[in-house]
């Protein structure tokens, strides 16, 4: 399940936003749905928003056991770190990622990418 948020603003409406995506998910596959969902309305956002946005954080609820979070942290990985530039609906934003384990909500992954390779 994905939630969205937008948060930003400024004088006369030249300020800058920062969205906050939460994703609840029980698997890997769903999470899937949700990353490409998460993808589609960061676009959406960046279109509305041109030239304003400068941050996505992704809040990841993982309804799975410790040792199959691996296959989460690889999918983020893949998508984030191994390929030579991040998808082209982040690009030029900075990019927090948290990856909480439930139902204990232990932190498995805290990621920040910064834009340009600063």
């Amino acid at each position: 399940m994905l939630r969205s948020e937008e948060t930003g603003g400024g004088y006369f409406g030249g300020g800058l936003y920062f969205a906050t995506l939460g994703i609840d998910c029980a698997s890997v596959d769903e999470f899937k749905s949700d990353w490409a969902e998460a993808l589609s309305w960061i676009a959406e956002w960046r279109d509305r928003r041109i030239g304003q946005t400068t941050g996505v954080t992704f809040l990841i609820r993982a309804g799975t056991t410790a040792k199959s979070i691996n296959a989460f942290k690889a999918f983020i990985g893949e998508h984030l770190l191994t390929n030579p530039l991040p998808p082209s609906e982040l690009q030029g934003l900075r990019v927090d990622v948290a990856l909480f384990g439930l139902p204990g909500m232990e932190q498995h992954l805290d990621l920040t990418l910064y834009p340009n390779g600063m």
